[in-house]
């Protein structure tokens, strides 16, 4: 059916657009806590992404 491939279609889309964002958030908060720990002195290492 045309329109269960379409559906198929648009859930790979959503489930890359939610990835593309989980994959920013976790950018954003390795950054923020490499902020907050050079504020404080310490020394954090950065988290390697998940593929």
């Amino acid at each position: 059916m045309p329109t269960q491939e379409a559906d198929l279609a648009l859930v790979s889309v959503e489930k890359t657009r939610c990835h593309n964002l989980i994959r920013l958030a976790n950018l954003l908060l390795d950054r923020a806590i490499q902020s907050l720990s050079a504020a404080r002195g310490n020394n954090v290492p950065v988290s390697q992404p998940f593929d």
